[in-house]
């Protein structure tokens, strides 16, 4: 068997005038170097069963020496670029990492694809450029080009195609592997000297954000002052975005100008910053939101969460940093979106009630990874107000069928308790018989 990346390769070596370096092809495939370098160790594995021959010049990289093209046109038909998914990942990272135009006639050929498809699958590209405030340009015999801010195209490199689609636990970016795994160092000393609670996925995702900046400052691409102001000063925010550059400076040896301080600004403050050092008052905003969260739930859905005091800390906590990422446009992955849309209906249609509140005073859409990250906390909600119930029964043919009726209602409980929690609901009965009072 061979891997699309393996297939991806391949077409890349064959299409090359000389040979390619890890780096080179990485660049081109949204891969690391060690991945690029394990990937042809495989390839090199299967050169008899394939019909190639690869060449390692030393300095220079890998070169296709031998080739049965049948079985290279045979991979092509069998899936290379097959899928539009692939095609689309391909083409935008092809446009947001290039500086100059791209021919369309260049993609249809590095893609095996016809006019219309390639055609078909730019909708789809422009539609995703459309979220981050990003355009296609095309110019009169110079091909096309992707129009807007860097802040913008970074967002839609590490959402779009770097890593973000991967499980947890993933490493799969575009950069110097040893780079990612020292910034991720340089963040985990900085929560602890601080006491800063991160989760490992927002971890993972500065990191990329980090590394991916690097990657943008070396090859040219500055970020241009960010498109907004900030109504805080965030001090202490500021102070660990400063150390963070800093130690990246020095292992890097790349500079980082204020703008790019500010780009990790932003990305510290759409992460759950929680310090013994930071003591924020809660905005009129988040307030008013969480105001009109707990008034919707209970008209629309009767869950009154009037004295749930944990419930509404969690919601206000959650939203001081989830506001700023649908502010700024800074999406995240949330890995419980299809668990929670499937296990926990009820709690994910209210979290869509609330998300229509968060809108009606951002003037933000709310998508669905930040919807399930408010059905966690309603899930856990309601949770707590289920084992709070208490049911009483009230049978007038006697003791027995009083105890049959509340076995059958416990039972039933603790089954669709099921839904919410793996653990068991305790149900205080009291029966009332005939003949008792």
């Amino acid at each position: 068997m061979i891997s699309n990346r393996q297939k991806q390769i391949l077409w890349l070596l064959q299409k090359s005038d000389g040979p390619l370096n890890a780096k080179a092809i990485g660049e081109r495939l949204g891969i690391s170097d060690r991945t690029v370098r394990e990937e042809i160790r495989q390839i090199q594995q299967k050169s008899d069963e394939l019909g190639v021959k690869l060449k390692v010049l030393r300095g220079k990289g890998y070169l296709l020496e031998k080739v049965d093209y049948r079985r290279l046109l045979q991979l092509e038909e069998n899936g290379l670029f097959a899928e539009q998914e692939e095609r689309v990942k391909y083409i935008l990272k092809r446009l947001l990492l290039e500086k100059e135009y791209i021919r369309l006639e260049d993609l249809e050929a590095d893609m095996y694809v016809s006019k219309s498809t390639l055609h078909t699958d730019l909708k789809k590209v422009r539609k995703i450029l459309k979220k981050y405030d990003l355009t296609l340009a095309n110019r009169p015999h110079y091909g096309t080009k992707v129009e807007g801010g860097e802040f913008r195209k970074r967002l839609c490199l590490a959402d779009s195609i770097f890593g973000w689609q991967n499980k947890p636990g993933q490493q799969n970016t575009p950069f110097n592997q040893d780079l990612f795994q020292k910034v991720k160092q340089i963040l985990i000393r900085a929560i602890s000297k601080y006491r800063i609670r991160f989760s490992d996925i927002e971890l993972q995702n500065l990191a990329t954000h980090i590394t991916l900046a690097c990657k943008r400052i070396e090859d040219g691409f500055t970020i241009e002052p960010l498109p907004f102001h900030f109504k805080e000063p965030y001090t202490f925010e500021r102070k660990v975005a400063k150390e963070i550059t800093g130690e990246v400076e020095k292992i890097s040896g790349i500079p980082f100008p204020p703008a790019e301080m500010d780009y990790i600004l932003v990305h510290l403050l759409g992460t759950k910053l929680i310090s013994k050092h930071i003591a924020r008052q809660v905005s009129d905003e988040i307030d008013d939101i969480v105001n009109a969260i707990f008034r919707k739930l209970k008209i629309q859905f009767h869950w009154d969460f009037s004295n749930d005091k944990e419930f509404r800390n969690g919601l206000t906590l959650h939203l001081q940093t989830s506001l700023n990422r649908m502010k700024y446009k800074m999406n995240i992955r949330n890995p419980l979106l299809n668990e929670m849309k499937t296990k926990f209906p009820i709690a994910f249609e209210g979290a869509v009630a609330a998300g229509e509140c968060i809108e009606a005073v951002i003037h933000k859409k709310v998508n669905e990874d930040e919807i399930s990250y408010l059905a966690i906390h309603i899930a856990i909600a309601l949770e707590r107000m289920r084992k709070k119930k208490r049911v009483l029964v009230v049978c007038e043919t006697g003791v027995g069928s009083a105890k049959i009726l509340s076995y059958q209602l416990e039972n039933n409980l603790q089954m669709r308790s099921k839904l919410w929690t793996r653990s068991a609901i305790t149900i205080s009965l009291i029966m009332i018989c005939h003949g008792w009072i």
